[in-house]
């Protein structure tokens, strides 16, 4: 017991001088807190996955028309007088409590106040985006010469684009946050 402990401590120094150099190549190892956090996120994705995979099984297995009726279900569009069908129903109900979860979550982590959520709790906000001509015209030019050119690009998978954040921003004085909340 005394020789493992031994070791252990040889092996312990022995990383703490060594740590530096690998991290300077990229090599260091994460800490054990950042690991458990990267599971802890994959199990979450994979979750999420999941759930998404559930419902694009059932969402395939319905007709063009069906598949509107469900999306007018949740968006709560559906033409006066409609009945839907109870398969259409339960895929809708399937979809809203997965957004309400959604919603909880957004909650939790700070990036929705509760009176937001509740005051938009079942309903679905579409995204509309102006298309912006000039913009892609450049990009299939760019594209074009770059595929000519035969270069490719450095993080191809990592763009970052989905981190952007949405909606109005404003900088504000720390001492009146507390009137913004």
């Amino acid at each position: 017991m005394v020789k493992g402990r031994c070791v252990q401590s040889r092996i312990d120094k022995l990383g703490d001088l060594a740590g530096p150099m690998l991290a300077k190549v990229g090599l260091k190892a994460a800490n054990k807190t950042m690991v458990r956090q990267m599971r802890a996120m994959k199990l979450t994705v994979q979750a999420a996955q999941e759930k998404a995979a559930a419902v694009a099984v059932e969402t395939n297995k319905l007709s063009t028309e069906k598949r509107a009726m469900v999306s007018n279900l949740i968006e709560q569009e559906m033409k006066a007088g409609t009945v839907p069908p109870e398969h259409a129903v339960r895929l809708a109900a399937l979809i809203n409590e997965n957004m309400g979860a959604q919603t909880d979550e957004l909650v939790r982590l700070g990036m929705l106040t509760k009176d937001g959520a509740e005051m938009w709790r079942g309903k679905y906000l579409p995204r509309y985006y102006k298309s912006k001509p000039g913009k892609q015209v450049t990009d299939a030019w760019a594209d074009a010469l770059g595929r000519m050119l035969g270069r490719q690009k450095v993080m191809a998978g990592i763009k970052g684009k989905h981190l952007k954040g949405r909606g109005l921003f404003e900088t504000i004085p720390v001492d009146q946050l507390e009137s913004y909340k």
